[in-house]
């Protein structure tokens, strides 16, 4: 496995927030936690790995509003939530937070829904995506035309992430039995508060996994950075103009390795590696990278115990009258660009639910308590073999 999934402690979702007032729920520290759930599942991954547990949970956030039951429950303990009203207020002032006042870099954070025209989606369960997650609804029709409303969620996810996301749906991904998508996309762009000098990078030796190294473009820079190096690894802080974000950066040692680091990684440790940077004169040698990373998640969150929801036992009928909707899969797409001014990221994931089995409809009565006519045909002509009529069965 290649250095750069260290990416996997992702800039947005190991953001310092600062708790919410009030009594309300801090929502962070269950974003962080989801995000190393979905590290240790996907660490077997080859290769990059780059992901947005902000804008996953943002997407199943969502969609939790909507569950009741089993599957309520399931979605909660793998969301790290609490199950109450609570944790859509906390998703809401977690956004607030978020998106507040830093004119020195651009980040985007939205929410839509796309759903089945006439299915009669509940009023609260509507009122309350828009209130909390700022989740607009628009009417598509998957029964005719899937592919219409996949151009549109598509479009959408494009503009929101100024196409470093252009098709989150690939074809096929959608069809007649769609009956909702719940959509969270984020972007983020922002320049390093210390740029490292263009002049400065040059080839040098990457040492891969596999004991092979390679030369890579590598950026250089000797300033004051937030730095520490607990046991096994180095922790380093490079903040973002505007002082409001930065990327953490956590380096094993080449004894300790990735999957040294993996097996000590969990809420707690994460959360004292992000306290740890002090700063510090550093010389950083970094590379420079820029990759997209795809995941249908269905496997890994019914791994993680999110099970009901993906079933014919699922039970959103908070979300329409009845139920009879299920999630089909989880699309999450990622992209990030790192050189010497900066960072550019986004990330999009999409709920694809659809129709369970449909109930029967009424059974219509047919009883034979009167004289009836009968044919008996040839079915592929259509040709009338016999016919008769039956006055008195006794007979």
């Amino acid at each position: 496995m290649k250095s750069a999934r260290i990416a996997t402690a992702l800039l947005l979702a190991a953001l310092p927030i600062t708790a919410f007032g009030g009594g309300s729920i801090d929502i962070a520290p269950a974003v962080n936690s989801f995000g190393v759930d979905l590290h240790h599942a996907l660490h077997a991954e080859d290769g990059n790995l780059f992901l947005s547990p902000a804008s996953i949970s943002y997407a199943l956030g969502m969609t939790r509003t909507g569950a009741r039951g089993r599957t309520a429950a399931e979605m909660d303990q793998v969301l790290h939530l609490t199950g109450s009203e609570g944790d859509a207020v906390a998703y809401s002032r977690l956004m607030d937070s978020l998106l507040e006042g830093n004119d020195a870099v651009t980040l985007r954070l939205a929410n839509r829904l796309y759903g089945q025209t006439g299915l009669g989606f509940r009023a609260e369960f509507l009122a309350t995506v828009d209130r909390h997650f700022r989740g607009g609804f628009e009417e598509v029709d998957y029964r005719a035309d899937a592919e219409r409303a996949r151009g549109l969620i598509n479009t959408w996810v494009s503009d929101q992430t100024a196409a470093r996301i252009p098709e989150l749906l690939v074809p096929g991904t959608v069809g007649h039995s769609t009956r909702l998508v719940l959509v969270n996309a984020i972007y983020f762009l922002g320049d390093w508060q210390i740029r490292f000098p263009a002049e400065n990078t040059r080839p040098r030796p990457f040492h891969l996994a596999d004991g092979t190294t390679a030369d890579v473009p590598m950026m250089s820079e000797t300033s004051i950075f937030g730095y520490a190096a607990p046991a096994g690894l180095q922790v380093l802080a490079l903040p973002y103009k505007g002082g409001t974000l930065e990327m953490i950066v956590l380096l094993p040692t080449a004894k300790e390795g990735l999957d040294g680091l993996a097996g000590r990684l969990n809420s707690d440790t994460l959360a004292a590696w992000l306290a740890g940077p002090a700063p510090t004169r550093t010389r950083v040698v970094l590379p420079k990278f820029e990759f997209t990373s795809e995941f249908l998640l269905r496997e890994t969150l019914v791994g993680l115990g999110m099970r009901a929801a993906f079933t014919g036992a699922a039970d959103f009928s908070g979300m329409v009258s009845g139920g009879g909707l299920a999630v089909d899969d989880v699309v999450h797409k990622a992209y990030v660009r790192v050189d010497e001014k900066g960072t550019e990221a986004a990330a999009a994931t999409g709920v694809i639910m659809k129709t369970t089995a449909m109930p029967p409809p009424p059974a219509a009565e047919f009883v034979a308590d009167r004289p009836f006519l009968f044919l008996i045909r040839h079915i592929p002509t259509g040709t009338v073999l016999f016919q008769g009529r039956v006055s008195d069965p006794r007979s």
